[in-house]
């Protein structure tokens, strides 16, 4: 008796498994759209923005985003970079002839490996991470040396 309970607990626990499987395999696939994301038709290996230089937005982040509804970037004064990320070291990135710019970018997991760099003149925004999550949109404050002519927004995420 106690044997055919255990099986019929089991075969349950499996089937609940596979359509979890499948439920997770569908959500993840619906979980990678995001407005934000913009693939280039072409890009070049082109010079890598060291991560010195970028700071994802951890303050204001609705308030970011808002500036971000009807461009992929903006310029920001001082005051607003403390606004988004604080100034722990602000003044020693800005001092090195770079300005500070407000930039899209899509978080595929909570904590991504980001990699931006440049394609020619135009700024390649590429965040990668290993789970199934949803895309959410996370500006980036980055300082530049100089504005992009457009912004390529790219997200990954491997299960």
């Amino acid at each position: 008796m106690w044997v055919r309970a255990y099986v019929a607990i089991a075969t349950a626990l499996v089937s609940l498994s596979s359509l979890s499987e499948s439920a997770v395999q569908a959500e993840c696939a619906f979980a990678a759209a995001n407005e934000w994301l913009r693939q280039p038709s072409a890009s070049d290996e082109g010079s890598v923005v060291s991560n010195i230089l970028i700071r994802p937005v951890d303050r204001n982040v609705a308030a970011a985003e808002a500036l971000l509804d009807e461009r992929s970037i903006l310029a920001l004064d001082p005051n607003q970079v403390s606004t988004f990320v604080g100034d722990e070291d602000i003044h020693r990135i800005a001092s090195k002839g770079s300005r500070p710019y407000l930039v899209r970018s899509v978080f595929p997991t909570p904590v991504p490996k980001l990699d931006v760099r440049w394609s020619g003149v135009d700024l390649h925004v590429f965040a990668s991470g290993l789970g199934c999550f949803k895309y959410t949109k996370r500006p980036l404050v980055i300082f530049l040396d100089r504005k992009p002519a457009k912004v390529y927004v790219m997200a990954s995420a491997a299960l």
